[in-house]
């Protein structure tokens, strides 16, 4: 059979209509493909493809080929590439009909060709893969490992799984052995999430690591899948989209929602200390706007909201209500008299001079202070109470701090002036 470089017949002779039952009008001008079984035609194309790179007579293939009343006919065929040879410019194919010696191996031969089939599947899919993938034995031995590994990981090939996995930050690697000895002697699966160090000076790298248990016939644990992906960039965006969610993104402070969640779980500790909520709001803000511009005014929020936090306890919570107004939630504070200490420190820091933007502005502002234990049932109504102390402090002057008490008596605590 004579075929261009496409695998098109050109020609067939009458020993290959006496064997596959084909007129050549039947054969010519149609793919060499068109009669291959199906599960023959991988190798088949691996064999061209060969031959092609190679002037000359290719490996002999054996596959199926189809005759004409249908059936199917165990076959051995010799490409040989004279497409370089001017005196012919084409593929010479021969075709010997081995069916007889086939027959009595057929089941083992085509067994063992689907094996090493599947095997070149798996391990084209396992290349393909955007994961780092290896195979390990009971032994902790690795058997296979793809490409990605190494690069996910920055180790060279190593013999073993711990050789392999020596980037991952020893903090995280105990977490990561109990799994993999999970895997190797009790068949348990297991998910860890691990950073790795993949160079000195390099950043963090966030993984997550799959470890698989791997059984033989019996059931019986006999080795592990371990793949990595990377989510370091998925990791970053969850962080980001959980600080946006979380923060006021101009002062750094919690947003409203998160500090107003933050109230509403204060008040259920339940220990014997008590949750002080303090409501601060920025004397003659919308004047600096109005004087100074919206700029200068985004400069005093940053401000006042460096000096709040240098003035509240380690576990006290920060939030921005929104405009000027700030407040600060004092979860297990030992009662009104320290809440009122807390107050009156955020007062004096917030008494100040401060050149923003080459401006002057005068810094002081109105805080009022509600104490859980003076009967608020609801955050809510915590809240409430701090911000109705907060107004009493600003109808009696700029700079004061003023606590909640029960209807009909607000006690001044303090001046700044």
């Amino acid at each position: 059979m004579r075929k261009d470089a496409v695998s098109e017949f050109l020609e067939i002779d009458e020993a290959t209509t006496e064997i596959l039952g084909w007129a050549p009008v039947e054969m010519v001008g149609h793919r060499s493909l068109e009669f291959i079984h199906p599960d023959d035609q991988e190798p088949a194309i691996e064999a061209w493809i060969e031959m092609l790179a190679t002037p000359g007579p290719g490996k002999p293939t054996r596959m199926r080929h189809k005759r004409r009343d249908g059936s199917w006919l165990w076959v051995e065929i010799t490409n040989d590439n004279r497409l370089a040879d001017p005196e012919h410019e084409d593929m010479l194919s021969e075709l010997v009909d081995i069916s007889d010696d086939i027959a009595p191996h057929e089941a083992d031969w085509l067994a063992k060709r689907s094996v090493r089939s599947r095997e070149r599947l798996l391990d084209r899919i396992a290349e393909a893969l955007p994961l780092g993938l290896c195979q390990v034995d009971r032994h902790r031995r690795i058997v296979y490992c793809n490409e990605r590994l190494p690069e996910i990981l920055g180790t060279p090939r190593a013999a073993t799984i711990d050789q392999q996995l020596a980037t991952v930050l020893r903090d995280d690697w105990s977490g990561l052995d109990a799994a993999i000895v999970g895997a190797l002697h009790d068949g348990v699966d297991a998910d860890v999430e691990v950073q790795i160090e993949r160079s000195l000076g390099d950043r963090f790298r966030r993984c997550v690591a799959r470890v698989r248990a791997l059984e033989d016939d019996e059931g019986a644990p006999r080795g592990a899948i371990v793949t990595f992906e990377d989510v370091t960039e998925s990791a970053r965006m969850r962080a980001e989209l959980e600080r946006r969610a979380n923060y006021d993104m101009l002062t750094r402070c919690h947003n409203r929602a998160s500090v107003m969640s933050a109230v509403e779980v204060a008040p259920s500790q339940g220990d014997d200390t008590s949750t002080a909520v303090i409501y601060v709001d920025i004397d003659r803000f919308k004047s600096v706007n109005d004087t100074h511009g919206h700029a200068t005014g985004d400069d005093l929020l940053v401000a006042v909201a460096d000096r709040l936090a240098s003035a509240v306890r380690g576990d006290d919570i920060l939030g921005r209500l929104g405009g000027d107004e700030f407040l600060v939630v004092c979860s297990r504070i030992g009662g009104r008299d320290e809440a009122l200490q807390v107050g009156e420190r955020i007062n004096d820091l917030l008494h100040a001079d401060l050149a923003l933007a080459g401006e002057h502005v005068a810094l002081s502002a109105s805080v009022g202070v509600a104490c859980s234990d003076l009967g608020a049932r609801t955050a809510d109504e915590l809240v409430s109470q701090a911000d109705a102390a907060m107004y009493e402090a600003k109808r009696e002057g700029s700079g004061r701090v003023v606590l909640f008490e029960p209807p009909a008596s607000h006690t001044e605590v303090g001046s700044l002036h």
